[in-house]
């Protein structure tokens, strides 16, 4: 189909619906025009807005509703100190990995194999959910806290984001 197919003429004013549907197909053609011309970041923020909109959202209802202790804070920290203790270490890498990161020679081959920080991450998570649901031990808040602490380094200097440009700046 070619956009002059699109555009309304004269005659379509005695067929409306033909118009109609041509001025929603036109519609249409823009909005997808827009979307795939927009660049990757542009779309990724995009996304990123909507979860936090949906997080606060979501987080308000929780707050607001007659159950005590539903809030995903709650939930969250009764998981880590139950069977999944590796949410604070993947929370701090998540953390270090978009708030800073390094520049340090020891730390280059990480900046250039950019998914093996990735891949070391997903290994550590599944050994800290397999040790969670083989070896009951009690999570402290100060053992999680130190887990986030330990995740925001390591987010920092193995999974940085110094790779790219800033578009910022």
């Amino acid at each position: 189909m070619d956009l002059s197919d699109l555009v309304l003429s004269p005659s379509d004013e005695t067929n409306i619906s033909s118009a109609a549907s041509r001025k929603s197909l036109l519609e249409s053609y823009f909005a997808i025009y827009y979307f795939t011309t927009m660049e990757n970041y542009e779309i990724v923020e995009y996304i990123l807005i909507g979860f936090a909109v949906f997080y606060l959202v979501f987080e308000i209802v929780l707050n607001l509703n007659d159950l005590d202790n539903d809030t995903s804070n709650i939930i969250i920290l009764k998981w880590a100190q139950d069977k999944m203790f590796f949410l604070p270490f993947v929370f701090g890498a998540i953390g270090g990995h978009l708030f800073l990161g390094t520049k340090l020679e020891l730390f280059r081959y990480f900046r250039e194999n950019f998914i093996v920080p990735v891949i070391i991450l997903f290994g550590i998570a599944l050994i800290m959910l397999a040790i969670g649901y083989l070896v009951p031990f009690k999570k402290t808040k100060a053992f999680l806290f130190s887990l986030l602490i330990l995740g925001f380094l390591y987010g920092h200097f193995f999974w940085t984001m110094n790779i790219v440009s800033n578009r910022w700046t």
